[in-house]
């Protein structure tokens, strides 16, 4: 039993270690997201990766890192694997952005209806959703999203306000 024992308390040990280098190594790659520095960003966050394949925040900087690069389908890949059973909001944001980059309207806006839920209050949301619709040709549904999002935030009046002449 002893032998037993000691081989958990090193497992554990182990894990924890892991946890606190994931932090450290998430952390700096974070900052140096925030300051620009995307491919040494993007380095780290592979790093958390080999570490545990699982970390979803990782894979959704990676995503947010390949959009910026302008490397749609990597990010779409990527954010897809991020948000699959995660309701991440900023994931699933960040993936309607790829598709919406590669034209994929119909898919960005299913992925945008479908978190909804999870940003009732997110302006930025129903601003994307109104800007999809108006791309794919449905100012009507443009509209009502566009004025969703400016009763949310009066920053988006403009858009509302752009929208509605274009109906008239």
């Amino acid at each position: 039993i002893s032998k037993d024992y000691g081989t958990l308390i090193g497992s554990l040990d182990d894990n924890v270690s892991d946890i606190v280098k994931i932090k450290n190594i998430y952390k700096k790659a974070d900052m140096l997201l925030s300051s620009g520095k995307l491919l040494d960003a993007q380095k780290l966050f592979i790093q958390v990766l080999s570490i545990n394949p699982e970390h979803n925040k990782s894979k959704i900087k990676i995503g947010i890192i390949y959009n910026n690069l302008d490397e749609h389908i990597k990010a779409e890949k990527i954010l897809k694997q991020a948000t699959t059973n995660n309701p991440s909001v900023i994931g699933h944001k960040h993936l309607a952005l790829s598709l919406k980059e590669q034209n994929k309207y119909n898919e960005a806006i299913a992925i945008l209806e479908n978190i909804l839920n999870l940003a009732k209050t997110d302006h930025e949301v129903y601003a994307d959703l109104a800007h999809l619709y108006e791309l794919n040709a449905n100012l009507v549904i443009a509209l009502d999203y566009a004025k969703k999002a400016s009763n949310l935030d009066t920053k988006n009046l403009d858009y509302y306000m752009k929208t509605v002449h274009i109906l008239d």
